[in-house]
């Protein structure tokens, strides 16, 4: 009997790590309310407010993570149809050797175009923004340096397209890695003129 491939669902681990913390919550309040180990009650209470957050945050990692994956499926497939009909072979979700994967790797005439797809609404107009943007850029540029690709797209779909990019086709995000935002038309456009 063959058991089908798991589904790459990188969030149950914050699940997981959640689930781990809400235990230790439950018998830290109950250590609180039955003394089994008397650590005294501010200590008691100190520990439930730090497992509490932990839960609360490995709660809304899971969330943001899952959140961001159904956006990939969804749009990767749109984009994968656009560039597919524009003459290019499409791969979503590349395996690397090194770990992780690429999100869209599109090849034509022997050039080859990663893309990072994020869920991101916002680039570079927000300053809380910046580790993201930062953390998302060098994801791109590992993938190109695995893939030896020429060009590196960081693609936001959700995200309203700006005055230069709609003149341009993207905008820059640093290190030769171009940012669009908008439809798979936009990234088509994008795309052709990276390459």
């Amino acid at each position: 009997m063959s058991h089908g491939k798991h589904a790459f669902e990188p969030w149950r681990h914050n699940l997981r790590r959640r689930n781990l913390f809400i235990g230790a919550l439950a018998a830290a309040t109950a250590n609180a309310a039955l003394p089994i180990v008397d650590l005294g009650l501010q200590v008691n209470v100190i520990l439930c407010a730090a497992l509490a957050s932990l839960a609360a945050h490995h709660h809304r990692r899971a969330y943001a993570r899952q959140h961001g994956q159904a956006v990939e499926a969804k749009y990767g497939q749109l984009a994968k149809d656009r560039l597919e009909s524009d003459g290019y072979n499409v791969v979503l979700g590349q395996r690397l050797h090194s770990g992780g994967d690429v999100d869209l790797v599109a090849r034509k005439d022997g050039i080859v175009a990663v893309v990072e797809l994020k869920s991101f609404r916002y680039w570079g107009a927000r300053g809380q923004d910046g580790r993201r943007e930062k953390k998302a850029v060098e994801q791109v540029i590992r993938q190109q340096e695995a893939l030896s690709a020429k060009a590196t797209l960081i693609w936001l779909p959700m995200a309203t397209p700006t005055l230069w990019q709609l003149i341009w086709g993207y905008s820059f995000g640093g290190q030769g890695v171009g940012v669009v935002r908008g439809g798979a038309r936009h990234l088509s456009r994008a795309i052709r003129r990276k390459t």
